[in-house]
């Protein structure tokens, strides 16, 4: 199908299967040599080969943190003046700490960041109250690491300068950042997107906001230097991962991807959380509640005291937006001072014991008299022979039973029931027999740009289309199904028999046009399933 305009990549996941693919890379390349001359040889030596020109680049390196977010793979896309974004072409994974390093041109000014995830990534639960794992919702303790699912996303819009020491740090609020500024366009360059995190930090009341703050890994401690707009990114962060109790499908992406779609829509995010809606409100209760229980839990100097001012921050600004209203989690109450230890009482001089006196000579233990020898045991009687019990009569040989009389004409051997005409009675195989309903749910990502490279609206998505069979050739799959909700962006797929099942999908825009098919993926529902 002819495009009027180019078309736009999607990538589609299963919610019900964990299908996470292992990214790899290979590079290959020949070494250039001189051949062997042949004929005579003189005694001149070869012309030295002019060496290759290696392409300037710059390094770009920083964290990527909700908690920590090990073995993330990150990606980067140079953004034109016009707006427009051309990949790079590399990628890095992070560390167990976070930690990526990025090669880049030398003329990469202003770039993109994309962190997502497979099945070798891991985030650190930096909840207080804990966290629950992907998919099942099994607990996770504060601290500790889990697999976020495979539809992790978290992106950045970074400024590098020429030496490329500008750290591009990938968090939660980075990508409200980044979703505002994809929502006014692109083309504003480095001042829109300063605009835009400007505007994220006014939500709610920070210092500082998307990649400029240090991130901080809280699970292993809050170190006492750190800034109040640094503790304030951290606890936001803390925030956003205990919002992801409310998507317990989804998990913590689900809680991004309804923040980051509410901004999409409006240009802003609400003030209010509503039924079925979020608001800021939301954010900066729970924000408070983690600042507040990391006050009462810390032990550095001066730390708490910080903690607690920066909570009564968010809580104040919540009860602002919000109204005063019942919250869900109340407003932990401040430490009372320890009470001063009381002065120890001295204790008395203990008096000496005076000495015992002399008692009564002990008198002579009488010698025990000789016990009597016991009487012998009767011999026992011995016990009279049984009597031999009589041997049983053999049963009566059992009498023949009568043979039927043959009705009608059955096959020899058969336990076929026949019918009133005599001809045996079959019964055929349900054709269903054995094929259990099932049904899979298919989730995706809903695409930021074109193919070339112009950026696409949410309001601009018209629906998609669904393909699926049991071939993995989608010009031969037989169903298609219309997902006629521009802003879905999961659907469940339901009468599916056992054995494999493949599945592809694309985007149609407002004006009817569609992008290429994704990539197929497939579900092997077993019997029961």
């Amino acid at each position: 199908m002819g495009l009027g305009k180019p078309g736009f990549g999607l990538t589609l996941v299963f919610l019900t299967a964990m299908l996470a693919g292992c990214n790899g890379s290979s590079s290959s390349g020949s070494d250039e040599s001189a051949g062997a001359p042949t004929g005579n040889q003189d005694d001149e030596s070869p012309a030295p080969a002019t060496p290759a020109t290696t392409p300037a680049t710059k390094a770009l390196a920083g964290y990527a943190v909700k908690g920590v977010i090990s073995d993330g793979i990150v990606n980067a896309w140079l953004v034109s003046p016009d707006g427009r974004l051309e990949a790079l072409g590399q990628s890095a994974r992070t560390d167990q700490n976070g930690r990526y390093q990025l090669e880049l041109p030398e003329q990469a000014n202003f770039v993109r960041l994309e962190l997502t995830s497979d099945g070798q990534t891991r985030m650190r639960c930096d909840s207080v109250d804990g966290c629950a794992a992907y998919p099942d919702g099994q607990p996770v303790s504060y601290g500790e690491a889990f697999w976020p699912g495979p539809n992790l996303r978290l992106e950045a819009f970074v400024e590098v300068d020429d030496d490329g020491k500008v750290s591009g740090n990938i968090t939660p609020l980075s990508t409200l950042s980044a979703t505002v500024f994809s929502a006014r366009g692109t083309e504003g360059g480095v001042p829109g997107h300063s605009e835009a995190a400007a505007r994220v930090a006014q939500w709610f009341g920070l210092e500082k906001a998307g990649s400029v703050a240090r991130p901080l890994d809280i699970t292993a401690g809050i170190p006492a230097d750190a800034s109040p707009g640094e503790l304030q990114a951290a606890m936001m962060g803390a925030a956003f991962m205990a919002l992801a109790e409310d998507y317990p499908r989804q998990g913590i992406q689900g809680a991004i991807d309804a923040y980051t779609m509410a901004i999409r829509l409006a240009g802003e995010l609400p003030d209010k959380a509503g039924t079925g809606s979020v608001g800021r409100d939301r954010l900066l209760e729970l924000a408070a509640y983690q600042t507040y229980v990391h006050a009462q839990n810390s032990r550095a100097d001066q730390v708490p005291g910080r903690l607690e001012e920066i909570g009564d921050g968010f809580y104040k600004l919540a009860e602002k937006v919000r109204g005063p209203v019942e919250v869900d989690k109340p407003k932990p109450q401040p430490r009372p001072e320890p009470a001063p230890k009381p002065e120890p009482t001295p204790q008395p001089e203990p008096k000496p014991e005076p000495a015992p006196e002399p008692g009564p000579r002990p008198q002579p233990t009488p010698e025990p008299e000789p016990r009597p020898e016991p009487a012998p045991k009767p011999e026992p009687k011995p016990e009279p022979e049984p009597e031999p019990e009589p041997s049983p009569e053999p049963d009566p040989e059992p009498e023949p039973e009568p043979e039927p009389d043959p009705v009608g004409e059955e096959d020899p051997g058969s336990d076929s029931p026949a019918d009133d005409d005599g001809e045996p009675v079959r019964s055929d195989p349900d054709p269903d027999e054995g094929q259990v309903a099932s049904a899979v749910t298919l989730t995706w990502s809903a695409p930021l740009t074109r193919a070339d490279g112009t950026a696409l609206a949410m309001g601009e998505i018209g629906g998609y289309t669904i393909r699926y069979g049991r071939t993995d050739v989608i010009d031969d799959m037989p169903n298609e199904l219309e997902v006629a909700d521009g802003q879905a962006m999961e659907y469940v797929v339901e009468d599916l028999g056992e054995g494999s099942w493949y599945f592809t999908v694309r985007t149609v825009d407002t004006d009817g046009l569609t992008s290429a098919w994704s990539e197929v993926v497939s579900r092997e529902l077993a019997s029961g399933e």
